[in-house]
């Protein structure tokens, strides 16, 4: 879902380039995702026989609902870790594997506040 709201409608092998699935389990995924009403299966002007998968309105909202959770539930991460190295003495912190954390965490948390404005 978050390809597809990202990037707009894709056929599944569009899909299938960016995550390492097979196709037909993708397909699986697109005709499930499509009985729940969250993605629709549209005409592709560039070929007859493979569809584009679209979010529904529905998928729309229930990306930006799972998103919303996600941040919330990331959001508290930071300060967790820095609470574990204060009781346990282990400064979390001054470790540089610490700041390649922080930095993919930043960096995730801006691309989705781009996406909820």
């Amino acid at each position: 879902m978050r390809s597809l709201a990202l990037i707009g409608p894709l056929t599944v092998p569009q899909i299938v380039q960016m995550r390492p699935t097979s196709r037909q389990r993708m397909h699986r995924l697109a005709d499930e995702r499509a009985a729940e009403g969250l993605v629709e299966l549209i005409d592709n002007p560039r070929h007859r026989r493979s569809k584009l998968v679209r979010l529904t309105r529905k998928g729309a909202a229930r990306y930006r609902d799972l998103s919303a959770r996600f941040l919330t539930i990331a959001s508290t991460m930071g300060a967790d870790l820095l609470s574990i190295g204060q009781t346990t003495g282990v400064p979390l912190a001054g470790d540089p594997r610490f700041g390649y954390f922080v930095g993919g965490y930043l960096s995730l948390m801006s691309s989705y506040g781009a996406l909820n404005r």
